[in-house]
């Protein structure tokens, strides 16, 4: 089994029908990823699946039904405001334009991003050394 051979443009293409080819590709990818990537992002899972709570520092969505998915804010969990059975339904997040509280339910968390955590994990943590303060980045792994 071979590799399929590469598809090569003839050189007869113009720089403009090149560039026009080229912005008609990107807006073709952004439109499949906002549409297919974006909304499997929110998938909807019945409600006695356990799902695992909002943490601060995580990066997340706020969704908003007047807009696209693209266009959606992108925002940072501050706070989280657990409820009498411990499950997080109500949380601060801080955006570009200033601090809101939203439920979890009009938040899209971001996949593969962690909390942070006060002893590392990965994320940048402060240590004091002589009165100076020094941003060290802690592995991941011990």
């Amino acid at each position: 089994m071979s590799f399929p051979e590469p598809h090569t443009a003839p050189d007869s293409f113009s720089l403009s029908s090149r560039w026009s080819l080229i912005q008609r590709l990107r807006d073709t990818f952004w439109a499949r990823w906002s549409s297919e990537y974006l909304n499997e992002l929110q998938r909807r899972t019945k409600w006695t699946d356990v799902k695992e709570n909002l943490k601060v520092g995580q990066l997340v969505l706020l969704k908003n039904a007047s807009q696209i998915p693209m266009k959606w804010t992108l925002a940072r969990v501050i706070k989280i405001h657990p409820g009498e059975d411990g499950l997080v339904r109500v949380v601060d997040v801080k955006t570009a334009k200033g601090t809101f509280t939203r439920a979890v339910t009009n938040l899209l968390p971001l996949p593969g991003d962690v909390g942070l955590s006060p002893n590392g994990g990965g994320m940048l943590s402060q240590r004091k050394t002589n009165c100076k303060q020094k941003k060290t980045f802690s592995s991941p792994v011990a």
